[in-house]
């Protein structure tokens, strides 16, 4: 990709930039996906889980350390907190609703969780603490199920829904601060940017991904190429491009370089892979079954 990345530049040509790509060398046969650790705990169905950045202990407060927590969702009714390094659990939460279907941890303290569902709900934990496990902050104004929240800060959070529309919260007034509605489908998955928290990426059901700055308060780039359904979206590290996962079997890259800003043009994915489902890598991924493979690239 950074050879594909490095041409792109040299040409200036989204036109070239396939000719490139289709005479870059084929990856190894032999590479494998390791399981590393499997978390056992959940008694049923793992819907969502995700990666803590901070977390919430006194010995790991170096920004640069990584954190070893994540917290799962499951159709089990609970939430549960774990460090991914030992497969210890840390926090059993149980869920006003078992059919969760996203989760977040907050990234600057690791101090809150949040989740939702089809209670068209996002509630909020305090890591930690038992009085908010049975009295968490409830954010209510969706009018279809919750399928996505991430954390922009210890104070706002996105959420988007399937009633089309994703809602950028105030966290301690329990209000809305910002509806997004351009999507004509629903909003199955959100990414926050990674070098700009203003930006943020949603996948829907209308097989579109859109970016959009807070700031503005509108959609500023539209990206077309899947056939049906996006499921998933993730920024990539660098902040200047995401990765979507489809229905229609593929995962799309798209680069925010691709188009201008603002633009009323909708814009092609310039790299495509054909795979039936979206897995960064190191990761973890969510089983139908009770438990969370943490997994890395081998030879």
């Amino acid at each position: 990709m950074r050879q594909v990345k490095e041409k792109h530049f040299e040409r200036k040509d989204i036109d070239g930039l396939f000719a490139v790509e289709n005479n870059l060398p084929e990856l190894p046969k032999n590479q494998q996906i390791l399981s590393r650790k499997v978390l056992k705990g959940h008694f049923g169905k793992v819907y969502a889980m995700h990666w803590g950045v901070t977390d919430d202990s006194p010995s790991n407060q170096d920004p640069d350390k990584n954190s070893t927590n994540l917290v799962s969702a499951s159709q089990d009714g609970k939430l549960l907190i774990w460090n991914g390094l030992t497969a210890n659990k840390l926090q059993a939460i149980a869920l006003r609703s078992a059919w969760v279907m996203t989760c977040a941890y907050e990234p600057e303290s690791g101090h809150h969780v949040a989740c939702g569902g089809r209670d068209n709900v996002c509630s909020i934990y305090r890591t930690g603490s038992e009085e908010s496990t049975t009295h968490p902050l409830t954010l209510s104004a969706h009018d279809g199920y919750l399928s996505c929240c991430r954390f922009l800060n210890s104070r706002e959070i996105i959420t988007s829904s399937g009633d089309s529309t994703c809602m950028l919260w105030d966290i301690e007034r329990s209000t809305g601060k910002g509806t997004f509605t351009d999507h004509c489908g629903d909003v199955m998955s959100v990414s926050i940017n990674p070098t700009d928290p203003n930006i943020f990426v949603s996948g829907s059901c209308d097989t579109t991904a859109k970016v959009w700055d807070i700031r503005e308060g509108k959609c500023t780039q539209t990206f077309i190429g899947h056939q049906s359904d996006i499921n998933s979206v993730q920024f990539l590290p660098s902040g200047q491009s995401f990765v979507t996962g489809s229905d229609d079997a593929y995962c799309r890259l798209f680069d925010l370089r691709s188009t201008p800003k603002s633009t009323t043009s909708p814009t092609k994915a310039y790299c495509v892979v054909s795979h039936p489902c979206l897995l960064p890598a190191p990761g973890a991924c969510c089983s139908p079954g009770m438990m969370i493979s943490i997994v890395s690239y081998g030879m």
